[in-house]
């Protein structure tokens, strides 16, 4: 039964506890909410509503058919609201074709004076007039942004980056010209090239590795594809290698996340390689061949680093003995400081599965058991060798096949300060019985005190959610429960400055 309400007289006397506190304890408490318990707590809440705002609207994502559209962006149209905002997300659905009508009123950010990301998905405005105001408004009072992300059209062109459009045989093909960044370089802190970037002499990439960006941290030059019999390879290499070296404030570099299709790498041009070369550098993510040049140079900065990704696939498993021989007869024998790891075995990425009838998503699918491949061995051992440079790692980021209990326990066990693991769900879920997560994990938790969570990831492009395991002990650090939850997580390895 509901309690009865309060007389007005006793209504009018009541004060919220939470009126008590500083807002700053207030916000630290309700600040981990999503943004829909958020926002019942500011609306119930009085005592939090100003503090809850700041926090409410620092995370914007708007498209052209969320609700209350308007009356939303009146509101971050207003000096108040619009003080908070810091990142931003402006999604524009519908047809290329025949694009949306301008849904955004390009001077609203004229308040967003803290703005320090936008990212556009589609086109917001339908004239160039819109267009050009939007951006006038961004250069005038936007002076605290740090990271703008589009893509192509055009309708969206900012200075020092214009954009132009070549055709391909596998259809259109986007291109930049980068002559004029130099009006922002100054700017610029983080660039990034998404996927595969295909090379071609007197391009527009040639152009881009001639600039220099003087407070550059961040830099993922994607996959750059070069073929390795051109006569123009070395002059590429060379190219980004020294652009690369004159940028001495890059904290993070990625040179790729995967093997091109003609089956190149890019590596560095090991003669502009010095001992003081990157020395801030702090993250890397690449092939086991880049580190080894860095290792075999005496690169300093390699031996701080906290955070590592590495590329690892049949063709070149040599590169990581190698890289394991380099960093052992450098004058630090080991990657001590590496927290946060990351490797990927590609070509044992998928168990072997057999199903029963024409269907291979038939429900009653089956995994067949096989002997350890030759090509498996020679993971084993290279992660066997990985592991003796690498003894500080907490957090472990890794792509491997089925595992059964006591090969889990086998693979991590030599990471004795494993706080974290990540792998993909096939890797745990395939041996594991419906109810028996602590019979698997037991001899794994034995093995590692501090370790506390395994993250099964979801398949990728599914709507699927990630599955957590979060470990229990007792007293006597021994496994007595697992807790296991199903959400949704971020990347597995990513860099935040």
């Amino acid at each position: 039964m509901l309690p009865a309400p309060l007389p007005s007289r006793q209504r009018a006397r009541f004060v919220s506890p939470l009126a008590c506190l500083p807002n700053e304890l207030l916000g630290t408490t309700f600040c981990f909410l999503h943004r829909h318990d958020l926002a019942s707590v500011v609306r119930a809440c009085r005592a939090f509503y100003t503090e809850g705002q700041s926090y409410l609207y620092r995370f914007v994502e708007l498209s052209n058919e969320s609700p209350n559209l308007q009356e939303t962006i009146a509101l971050l149209g207003t000096v108040r609201v619009g003080a908070f905002v810091r990142e931003v997300a402006l999604i524009t659905t519908g047809s290329r074709i025949v694009p949306a009508p301008t849904w955004f009123p390009p001077d609203v950010v004229q308040h967003w004076v803290g703005l320090r990301r936008l990212e556009l998905s589609g086109v917001p405005f339908t004239t160039r007039q819109d267009m050009d105001l939007f951006r006038r408004t961004l250069e005038t009072y936007c002076r605290n942004l740090q990271i703008l992300a589009y893509r192509h059209d055009p309708y969206l062109v900012f200075p020092g980056v214009e954009a132009g459009m070549l055709g391909g045989k596998r259809g259109r093909e986007h291109t930049l010209d980068f002559g004029s960044a130099n009006k922002s370089a100054y700017c610029l802190t983080h660039i990034t090239f998404a996927g595969a970037v295909a090379h071609y002499l007197g391009s527009a990439f040639d152009t881009f590795t001639t600039l220099r960006f003087p407070n550059l941290k961040s830099l993922e030059l994607g996959t750059l594809a070069t073929h390795s019999g051109s006569v123009h390879h070395d002059t590429t290499v060379t190219s980004v290698t020294s652009f690369i070296v004159q940028h001495n404030t890059i904290e993070h570099l990625s040179l790729g996340k995967r093997v091109p299709r003609n089956g190149l790498f890019f590596d560095v041009d090991e003669a502009l390689i010095s001992a003081d070369t990157l020395p801030k550098l702090r993250s890397f993510e690449g092939c086991p061949a880049t580190l080894t040049v860095f290792a075999r140079r005496g690169v300093s900065s390699v031996f701080l680093l906290t955070a590592l990704s590495l590329f690892a696939c049949g063709e070149n498993l040599d590169d990581v003995s190698a890289m394991v021989r380099a960093i052992r007869l450098s004058p630090v024998r080991v990657l001590s400081s590496v927290r946060d790891f990351g490797i990927e075995f590609p070509s044992v990425v998928v168990p072997s599965i057999m199903a029963d009838g024409v269907h291979a998503m038939s429900s009653n699918a089956m995994v067949r058991h096989a002997m350890p491949s030759n090509a498996m061995l020679r993971q084993r051992a290279c992660l066997d060798e990985i592991a003796g440079v690498f003894p500080s790692v907490v957090n472990y980021s890794g792509t491997f096949p089925a595992m059964r209990s006591i090969l889990l326990k086998e693979t991590f066990g030599l990471y004795p300060h494993l706080e974290t693991i990540s792998v993909p769900w096939y890797t745990l879920l395939v041996h594991m019985e419906p109810s028996g997560e602590r019979d698997y994990f037991a001899p794994l938790v034995g093995s590692l005190p501090s370790l506390n969570t395994v993250v099964a990831r979801k398949p990728r492009y599914t709507n699927f959610k990630d599955q957590v395991f979060t470990f229990v002990r007792n007293p006597a650090g021994e496994l007595s429960k697992v807790v296991r939850e199903q959400v949704r997580l971020a990347g597995s390895f990513s860099w935040r400055p």
